[in-house]
């Protein structure tokens, strides 16, 4: 008990003493069963970042504890630079427009948000391509601020690694969900995977 109190007592001086690292915008409340590797995967960072931002020299923590997650960008495979607003924003969408696709179609989705980008007719972040007007149904029914689940958090960082199901889509959809003739359907089918169907 005297330890745990200990190491507590010392994360949180250290947060509000301002010794962490001016980047660590975010403060986690440690929960039960978690470690800091979950939170580092969770939130984009690493176990060595988190560590570094909190003083940190062991692994372990405590529920009831505070962790300051550092915002600094996270570098992936393809070169390109993601901060934790980003990674999060993307895993949103995969939890509202996938939810119930298996992790692949998962990951499926997150790869056209990030096709997107290197596509002139789309803007060149991940934020601008998930709030293009008229794009996704989540984004105007609000889904889109439904809380993450884990699945979507690896399914987004696997896409963002390189990752690509899709072999380049742009575009996805649920033939289900379409009443009519529709212009998705003027699209190059390249995939189906799931419920879902992807074109370029």
């Amino acid at each position: 008990m005297l330890r745990k109190n200990i190491v507590i007592g010392v994360s949180m001086l250290m947060l509000f003493m301002g010794v962490h690292p001016a980047n660590a915008a975010i403060l986690h409340s440690i929960q039960k069963g978690e470690s800091l590797y979950r939170i580092a995967v969770n939130n984009g960072t690493t176990v060595n970042q988190l560590k570094q931002a909190n003083g940190i020299t062991g692994n372990v923590i405590y529920p009831g504890g505070k962790l300051a997650i550092p915002s600094s960008k996270v570098s992936y495979n393809n070169n390109e630079n993601y901060n934790n607003h980003e990674i999060d924003l993307l895993a949103r969408l995969v939890t509202a427009e996938a939810g119930g696709e298996p992790f692949k179609g998962k990951v499926a989705v997150a790869s056209v948000i990030i096709n997107r980008q290197t596509d002139t007719k789309f803007p060149e972040t991940i934020t601008g391509n998930i709030f293009k007007p008229h794009q996704f149904e989540s984004v105007s029914n609000g889904l889109i601020w439904k809380q993450p689940t884990e699945d979507s958090y690896k399914a987004a960082k696997a896409a963002l690694k390189g990752w690509d199901p899709t072999y380049g889509a742009k575009y996805f959809f649920n033939p289900a969900k379409i009443n009519g003739p529709s212009w998705v359907w003027s699209r190059k089918i390249v995939e189906r995977i799931g419920n879902h169907v992807f074109g370029v």
